[in-house]
């Protein structure tokens, strides 16, 4: 024996309550014959007569009876099943891993979880920091951010805005040279370069009235890690890329300047991505929103 659902045990339990196959049928909205079907249905599934009909009313066999209190502890359960499911939609709770990369960091998306996490004490966030594509399955990740394309997978995505990078330099780099005027002249100055199995050799960069060209670089320093390019940029070793964002703030500070006004790399797009079969959930949806804003500061 097996309940194909849940319907059976409700018109049961209510003709049950009601008394009667056309009172529990004026609750549910349903016709009398139908109920009546449905809880004819259920007693040839289990194989036990679950009531007694009379001309005047309905009543409960033994095994009705015995009957009756699983069913209403069943759909007691389903009951409480379905409010923590709608809470899980709507209420920010739960705990949850959430993969970025560096430089998301840099731009108050730590001081936003922490007060996501103060205004809700039932989240915890576990937030892995890292500069590679990380396995949102095998890593068990809820929520990553992706730069650039997208990957051909299963994982599902969220538009979280775009990061669009700048050539960049200390003041100090530049004591005692000359500042580059067009982006060949790029090949002439000591750049900071990104490390990806062997260091870069150009920089796309897209300039005015959308002109793009492939500009040579070469430099003595290539890293993987965006932190520590940053820190020689910083430091004065050599002209880098910085997110624009950044790049604003430095040079009000004092501490960069803008090196070739005008040209930048391509405005890179950025996605949230969520693992396969992801349902909508509060917690997600919060942390997707701190995640946009993080991105429109960076970018």
């Amino acid at each position: 024996m097996k309940l194909d659902s849940l319907d059976e045990l409700r018109v049961f339990v209510q003709v049950v309550h009601s008394g009667g196959f056309t009172a529990a049928g004026l609750v549910l909205g349903r016709e009398t014959n139908v109920v009546s079907r449905l809880v004819a249905r259920l007693e040839a599934r289990l194989g036990v007569q679950l009531l007694v009909r009379t001309t005047r009313r309905v009543a409960t066999t033994h095994e009705g009876r015995l009957f009756l209190a699983h069913a209403e502890q069943l759909l007691r359960s389903a009951a409480e099943a379905e409010q923590s499911l709608r809470q899980s939609v709507t209420v920010v709770e739960g705990s949850m891993r959430v993969a970025v990369r560096t430089t998301t960091t840099q731009f108050g998306f730590v001081q936003d979880l922490v007060g996501l996490l103060q205004q809700h004490p039932q989240l915890a966030i576990q937030l892995l920091v890292s500069d590679s594509e990380p396995d949102l399955v095998a890593e068990r990740i809820d929520v990553a951010v992706r730069i650039g394309d997208l990957p051909d997978s299963s994982c599902l995505s969220r538009p979280l805005g775009s990061v669009r990078f700048v050539p960049v330099a200390a003041p100090a780099y530049f004591e005692g040279r000359e500042r580059p005027a067009t982006p060949a002249d790029l090949a002439g100055h000591e750049c900071v370069l990104a490390l990806q199995g062997r260091p870069q050799t150009h920089w796309p960069l897209v300039g005015p009235r959308g002109r793009f060209l492939e500009a040579p670089v070469a430099g003595r320093f290539a890293c993987s890690d965006v932190r520590a390019q940053a820190d020689a940029v910083y430091a004065g070793l050599g002209i880098g890329l910085r997110p624009a964002g950044e790049a604003r703030r430095a040079v009000a500070e004092g501490s960069l300047e803008r090196v070739l006004p005008g040209w930048s790399l391509a405005p890179l797009a950025v996605h949230g991505l969520l693992p396969p079969g992801h349902t909508a959930n509060a917690r997600s949806d919060a942390v997707l929103d701190l995640l946009k804003a993080a991105v429109k500061r960076v970018g």
